[in-house]
């Protein structure tokens, strides 16, 4: 198993299937950044971000900063439909405080 497929387990192990584990910040391929609450889909292959965001920018914090306080680290959020990404495109996700 390599480590992309490491990771995905270990996602998978730690978020049950069809249930919501609350707000995350996910990192996916090619650069994007949303917050959301994040549920693994039936399939096992997907997830489901809703009542979702896009991270546009932040500018007052690094990267640790935005994941401690959006208000804080000046963060510019894109309000969005849900979406639904495959488990191979997220590189990784934080889970948020529900203050965030």
């Amino acid at each position: 198993m390599d480590k992309v497929d490491e990771a995905i387990q270990t996602i998978k192990e730690h978020l049950c299937r069809g249930e919501s584990k609350g707000k995350h910040l996910v990192v996916l391929d090619r650069g994007w950044i949303f917050v959301g609450n994040l549920t693994m889909l039936d399939d096992g292959n997907s997830y489901m971000l809703t009542d979702c965001a896009n991270v546009r920018r932040w500018e007052k914090a690094g990267f640790g900063g935005l994941t401690q306080s959006k208000t804080e680290s000046a963060a510019m959020l894109d309000k969005c439909r849900p979406i639904r990404f495959r488990a191979s495109a997220m590189i990784f996700c934080v889970p948020l405080s529900e203050e965030w």
